[in-house]
């Protein structure tokens, strides 16, 4: 989840055990920081991404790209043409 400089590195999928179940856990969402201003990108089912930005935006949401298990995430690092790092991951369980 972090590289060796604290940057949040997104996964698609994550795996964690809970109790004596393990869990897989799919990314859905990113939420972005920087510049006294947050952005976000929601991740549906089908793994497309879609990007929001209250400022540019408005109440709309951007489609991205679509993500799947052999996707590279590193373009999720960040929003906003770089200026706005990860700050939190969320996930959600499925299976």
């Amino acid at each position: 989840m972090f590289n060796e400089r604290n940057i949040i590195k997104p996964d698609v999928e994550i795996t964690i055990n809970y109790g004596n179940t393990k869990c897989k856990l799919r990314l859905c969402g990113i939420i972005y920081g920087g510049q006294e201003h947050f952005t976000c990108r929601y991740i549906d089912k089908s793994g497309t991404t879609w990007y929001h930005d209250g400022i540019t935006t408005g109440k709309h949401l951007v489609q991205e790209t679509t993500l799947t298990l052999l996707s590279g995430t590193s373009h999720l690092r960040t929003a906003a043409n770089n200026t706005k790092q990860a700050i939190m991951c969320m996930y959600k369980r499925v299976q």
